[in-house]
């Protein structure tokens, strides 16, 4: 059975990928001003505890969630920045937590993209050659056998042996 897109629903997916793209271009100028300034990766990992890898100062850090909780509308702002939670209806207390979730979540999108900018590939692994992802997968095929109780109906010496001579055929072609 066939279904017909409504008008209504085209547009709903139509705005969402526009406001989609305009926060992929804001996240994006976001980084790139954060580099110039020199912020890296790990400022936006919290400097409190004794194994932190941040390289935030407090202020530094403050600021960061700072200017993320003004990204919010002013009901959550309010919510978010009042001392504490007494008071609040459940309805604000769920709203003032989603809100905090939220500033760990934006500043890890955050995270995530600069540490991208400072990997050389770019966050993307090297490709590797056919010849080495069948030597990849030949040499975990080996440590699978070496582990290996047994294999119903199989000679794992035998294929220990056909995966060896199967990596010799691969490394005398280079």
């Amino acid at each position: 059975m066939s279904t017909i897109l409504k008008e209504t629903t085209a547009a709903a997916i139509t705005i969402a990928v526009s406001t989609t793209l305009k926060g992929d271009r804001a996240k994006t100028n976001a980084v790139d001003k954060m580099v110039a300034d020199g912020i890296k990766s790990t400022d936006m990992i919290s400097p409190k505890g004794k194994d932190s890898k941040s390289t935030a100062s407090d202020e530094l850090f403050a600021a960061i969630n700072k200017a993320i909780v003004l990204g919010f509308n002013t009901k959550v702002q309010a919510l978010v920045n009042a001392p504490s939670a007494k008071g609040m209806t459940d309805a604000q207390k769920l709203t003032r937590r989603n809100g905090q979730m939220q500033i760990g979540a934006k500043r890890n999108d955050f995270k995530t993209a600069l540490a991208k900018r400072e990997d050389i590939n770019g966050g993307a692994k090297p490709k590797r050659s056919d010849a080495q992802r069948i030597a990849d997968n030949l040499n975990d095929c080996s440590k699978v056998i070496e582990n290996s109780e047994g294999i119903n109906g199989v000679d794992l010496l035998e294929l220990g042996k056909a995966i060896k001579a199967a990596k010799s055929a691969l490394h005398a072609k280079f």
